[in-house]
């Protein structure tokens, strides 16, 4: 039976808050000032800087991959304690299965302080703040 005394999940989630915010902010302006010191072919900018916004956002979705997984195995681990309870002999047990499934359901996803949670769309939200930030800069 899943042990829900030692939350670590929990634990990781908010301690993870902080970074997470800081991290995706960092990529975005990073990616937003490569692409339009580019653009503008500042002969101060060298080609580092945009490796650098490449590397950033490709560590971004790597991030983005990993929680979809975690949020992927939370759910098939609390299908599995779901079915568990339905062939327990006790009903005490039965309702201590629902509640261990419950309690895993709750944890929610990573997040930036509230303001973003980490899955599949942050992905595509960066994209469009990054595009929509460089067409106003170049005007």
């Amino acid at each position: 039976m899943l042990n829900m005394k030692n939350p670590s999940f929990t634990t990781l989630k908010d301690g993870l808050r902080l970074l997470v915010f800081v991290f995706f902010t960092a990529v975005i302006i990073c990616i937003i000032l490569s692409a339009f010191l580019a653009i503008k072919g500042s002969e101060l900018y060298a080609l580092g800087p945009v490796i650098t916004a490449i590397d950033a956002a490709i560590i971004a979705f790597a991030w983005v991959c990993v929680a979809e997984m975690i949020y992927g195995n939370l759910e098939q681990i609390g299908e599995h304690l779901d079915e568990q309870s339905m062939v327990q002999e006790s009903v005490g047990l039965m309702f201590r299965y629902k509640r261990q499934a419950r309690k895993l359901r709750e944890h929610g996803k990573f997040n930036g302080f509230g303001f973003f949670e980490v899955d599949s769309s942050t992905i595509t939200s960066m994209a469009g703040v990054t595009a929509t930030y460089i067409i106003i800069l170049m005007q």
